[in-house]
């Protein structure tokens, strides 16, 4: 059973206000004035155009029930891990996201890979003393080991609901789209466990799918099983709101603009990302801070 929606943002954090309402004449005006992930929104990775029978909608079906959500399972992810970094590697949304969140993360010290996957952002932590990459799917870890062999990068199994690891162990934790594919009851205990491994003063970074205005418009699904047939079982896309009640003290910003070029992907991001998130704009949403 989900919890019910979570509480409105702290009054430090950097969302506040809600968009004009859907359908608003002033909105509709603005929004031509706004950079956007697509004048249409793009699917996610595979995702079928179909929509009406059989309960699936556009970009995710609109059958599952209250009691049928669950997280995203460690069995999803191993079938994904073959064919993981050819689907994401390439993306120019996906990488300015990993850019983005590493640059906002300052790696330094002892550095938490939280929910690695593949590795795709693992080598952007370069400047971190030592790296532990941790996923709850051992597939994934297979992926990691044989990129990284050696001891510098240090993998193991583990689920983000209940790190494996001590008290104040990490200078740094990043949690590149992770969150998403928890339903808002894990969500908490793993923003929970993040603060939990961060030493004082210590700092995160995390990524999630934005359920941004033109998503809304678009007529993507909030929560369930995603429409695309990447092997994803549960996804949940959040509002800038939503993410600063997980991390009130957190600052966040929009990333992942599909209808801009790769090269001004980051550009965009670090001169108008906070802006144009309390905007609902951004394929992605990055909230960072410390503990």
């Amino acid at each position: 059973m989900l919890l019910p929606a979570p509480a409105p943002a702290h009054p430090r954090a950097r969302c506040q206000g809600t968009p004009p309402a859907a359908g608003s004449r002033k909105r509709q005006r603005r929004a031509g004035r706004f950079p956007r992930e697509a004048r249409h929104a793009p699917r996610p990775f595979g995702a079928p155009r179909t929509a009406g029978a059989g309960g699936e909608h556009a970009y995710g079906s609109t059958g599952m029930s209250e009691s049928a959500r669950i997280s995203s399972s460690a069995t999803a992810w191993d079938g994904m891990a073959r064919e993981y970094d050819g689907d994401r590697g390439h993306d120019p949304v996906y990488v300015a996201c990993v850019r983005q969140a590493v640059a906002d993360l300052e790696p330094c010290g002892r550095v938490l890979d939280c929910g690695c996957g593949t590795g795709l952002a693992t080598p952007y932590l370069h400047a971190a003393e030592r790296i532990d990459a941790l996923d709850f799917s051992a597939r994934m870890l297979e992926v990691v080991q044989a990129k990284f062999p050696g001891h510098r990068v240090r993998t193991r199994q583990g689920d983000v609901r209940a790190l494996p690891y001590a008290d104040r162990s990490f200078d740094r934790v990043l949690v590149a789209n992770v969150l998403q594919h928890l339903v808002p009851a894990d969500q908490l205990r793993a923003a929970a466990e993040i603060r939990r491994v961060l030493k004082p003063g210590g700092r995160y970074a995390v990524t999630v799918h934005h359920f941004s205005l033109t998503k809304q418009r678009a007529h993507w699904k909030k929560q369930g099983r995603p429409g695309s047939h990447d092997g994803c079982d549960y996804i949940f896309r959040y509002t800038c709101e939503e993410l600063a009640a997980l991390f009130p003290n957190a600052r966040i910003r929009a990333v992942g603009f599909y209808r801009w070029p790769a090269r001004s992907q980051l550009l965009l991001t670090r001169l108008a990302g906070h802006w144009l998130a309390r905007r609902g704009h951004g394929h992605m949403l990055c909230a960072y801070g410390t503990r």
